[in-house]
């Protein structure tokens, strides 16, 4: 039983299940953007123009704020998101599949009717190496997050996953 799980059910507190949940929490949450932070600055390293345009992006907010950015500052940086995006694109944390289960009704999905109960998953590899979608897909591209057409891309960043079981962390 998971702690979501064990609270809404009213059931008395289970210490140990409460701190092994926590700690299970914590730990993909560390881990996760620890490994993300660790692939963007070799990506920024790697890529002479990516750094130069990230620095002068950040060197040109920071005049603006006097040298004290905030995190709502930061935000605003487009170029910055960008590189976010591509690096999580690039090497997405999560390596493997996340299975859903198709709802009580089924569902329909591209004119293909899947029975209810029935185990669906994809891999956000497959998708961010998906040529038809992100062109040139095993080149690091920040700008492609920048184009007039990026918000077609948006719909494919399944990063964090999609839906109501997606990461708590995407925010």
């Amino acid at each position: 039983m998971t702690l979501f799980e064990l609270v809404n059910a009213g059931k008395p507190k289970n210490v140990p299940l409460l701190a092994t949940e926590a700690m299970g929490y914590f730990t993909v949450t560390v881990h996760t953007t620890n490994t993300t932070i660790a692939y963007m600055l070799g990506y920024i390293i790697s890529h002479h123009s990516v750094h130069a345009r990230l620095k002068e992006e950040l060197n040109f907010l920071a005049d603006n704020t006097r040298g004290k950015l905030s995190y709502d500052d930061l935000r605003k940086s487009e170029y910055l998101t960008a590189v976010i995006k591509e690096s999580l694109r690039m090497r997405p944390v999560l390596p493997g599949f996340i299975p859903r289960i198709a709802p009580p009704s089924g569902i329909t999905y591209d004119g293909i009717s899947i029975p209810a109960g029935t185990m669906v998953t994809t891999s956000e590899s497959s998708v961010f190496r998906d040529e038809q979608i992100f062109t040139q897909a095993y080149k690091f591209k920040p700008e492609r997050w920048m184009d007039p057409d990026s918000k077609d891309l948006d719909e494919w960043f399944v990063a964090f996953s999609r839906g109501p079981r997606n990461c708590p962390g995407r925010q």
